[in-house]
C-alpha cells in the first residue's frame, strides 16, 4: 500500500508539473541557484579585528542563497529575459546578481560584527522584539500559527521562521549602530546655523493662496446686457450664502468648473491671470470679489472667492521645529557618514577567496532559461 501511495504521488506532482510549465522552470531555477552558488562562489570573510575593534568572525554567506533572495532574483530576470536581446540580458543579469552579492557581504559583514560586538542583553532585546513581531503576525492571521506560516509563503515566498529570523537580524544591526555609530555622531551650533543659512529656502513659507474663480464669457452669453443679468444673479447668490458649487454650476463658464489648480494652493505671482490673482490678494478668506473682474483680451468678467490664504514669511532659526529638523538632518548626514566609513573599514579589511570560474557556471545555467522565458517567435 505503502509503494502504491507513493507512486500515485509521485504521477500526480510530474502531472501538476506538465501543467504549469512556466512556474515550473521559474522553481527550477530557484533551486538551481541555490544549489549551485554555494557550490560555485565559496565566498567567507575574515579579519576584521582592526576595523571593528577586536571583531573576529567569518561570515556565513549562505543567507544570499536563501529561496527569498533567489525568487526574487529569478522574478526579475525573467522581466528582463522578456524585454531584452540575449546579450544585454545576460550582461544585466551578471550586474543583478554581482550587486546583491556586493550587498550582501556588506549586511553579512555587519551583522557579523552586530553578532560579535553587543552583549547579551543587547542580543536578548533583538530577541524580544522579533517575538514581538511574530506574535503579531499570529494574531493578524486570526490568532492562527498554521495561517501565519501559510501567509508568510503565500506573501513572502519564506518561512515565518526565516521572516522572524530576519526580522531579529535587521533589530540586531540598528542596536549595534546605536550603540557603535550614533555615540560619534556631533552636532555643534555652528554646524546647525551654517546648515540654516545654507538652506534658508527650505524654511522659507512662500505666500500662497486657495481660491475657485467664476467665469462670466460675454459672446457665450449672448452679449453685455446678458451678462450683466448673470453677473446679477451670480452675486445674489452667493450674497444669499449658497454653496459655490451650486451657483458654479448654474452660471460659470470656465471649462475648470472654477477650481484652480485641481483645488490646490497656488504660490503667489504664478497665476496665469494676473488681475485675477492681484484682487484674489486683497480678500480675506470666505470673500469674494465685487465688482467682477474684466479681462478685456478674453471678453470675459471673473468672479473670485478666497478659500484660504498663506502669507509669506522665513520661519526664524530660533523656532523649536526648525532647530529640530535641522538636527534631524545633520545626524543623518553624519550617521551615512560614519556608516559608509565603517563599512570601507570591514570590506578593506576582509579577506575574500573566490572559486574561479563561478560567474561562467552561474551565467550558463541562467542563460539556460533565457530561451524559456522569451521564446522565439515563430
Amino acid at each position: 500500500m505503502s509503494l502504491a501511495r507513493h507512486t500515485q504521488a509521485l504521477l500526480g506532482s510530474v502531472g501538476r508539473l506538465a501543467r504549469h510549465p512556466f512556474a515550473t522552470a521559474l522553481t527550477l531555477l530557484v533551486i538551481g541557484l541555490a544549489l549551485a552558488l554555494p557550490l560555485a562562489l565559496n565566498l567567507f570573510v575574515t579579519n576584521a579585528q582592526t576595523a571593528t575593534g577586536g571583531f573576529a568572525d567569518a561570515v556565513d554567506m549562505s543567507v544570499y542563497f536563501k529561496t527569498d533572495v533567489a525568487l526574487a532574483k529569478a522574478q526579475q530576470l525573467a522581466a528582463d529575459a522578456r524585454r531584452l536581446p540575449p546579450e544585454e540580458f545576460r550582461a544585466s543579469a551578471q550586474n543583478k546578481i554581482m550587486e546583491r552579492i556586493h550587498a550582501t557581504i556588506e549586511d553579512q559583514q555587519i551583522l557579523a560584527a552586530a553578532n560579535e560586538y553587543l552583549n547579551a542583553e543587547s542580543k536578548s532585546r533583538a530577541d524580544t522584539i522579533a517575538m514581538v513581531w511574530r506574535y503579531e503576525q499570529v494574531q493578524a492571521s486570526g490568532g492562527s500559527e498554521q495561517q501565519a506560516r501559510e501567509k508568510a509563503i503565500r506573501e513572502n515566498g519564506v518561512s515565518l521562521d526565516e521572516l522572524t529570523q530576519n526580522t531579529r537580524d535587521q533589530w540586531l544591526v540598528k542596536i549595534f549602530l546605536q550603540q557603535r555609530i550614533y555615540p560619534m555622531i556631533q552636532v555643534t551650533a555652528s554646524d546647525t546655523r551654517e546648515y540654516y543659512e545654507q538652506h534658508i529656502k527650505d524654511f522659507t513659507q512662500i505666500a500662497e493662496a486657495k481660491f475657485r474663480i467664476i467665469k462670466i464669457d460675454v459672446r457665450l452669453r449672448g452679449g453685455p446686457e446678458q451678462a450683466a443679468t448673470v453677473i446679477k444673479l451670480i452675486y445674489n447668490g452667493l450674497r444669499d450664502h449658497r454653496p459655490f458649487e451650486e451657483v458654479s454650476k448654474l452660471y460659470n463658464d470656465d471649462p475648470n468648473k472654477g477650481i484652480v489648480a485641481g483645488g490646490n494652493f497656488v504660490q503667489k505671482g504664478s497665476y496665469v491671470n494676473e488681475k485675477v490673482e492681484d484682487a484674489v490678494w486683497k480678500l480675506s478668506p470666505g470673500e469674494f470679489t465685487d465688482p467682477p473682474i474684466l479681462l478685456s483680451d478674453q471678453n470675459a468678467y471673473y468672479i473670485a472667492i478666497l478659500d484660504a490664504k498663506k502669507d509669506g514669511k522665513v520661519v526664524p532659526f530660533e523656532d523649536p521645529v526648525v532647530q529640530e529638523r535641522i538636527q534631524k538632518a545633520l545626524e543623518d548626514r553624519q550617521f551615512l557618514a560614519l556608516r559608509e566609513r565603517f563599512m570601507q573599514t570591514l570590506v578593506k579589511q576582509a579577506v575574500l577567496h573566490e572559486t574561479p570560474g563561478w560567474q561562467n557556471t552561474v551565467m550558463d545555467m541562467v542563460m539556460q532559461r533565457y530561451y524559456m522565458w522569451n521564446p522565439p517567435k515563430s
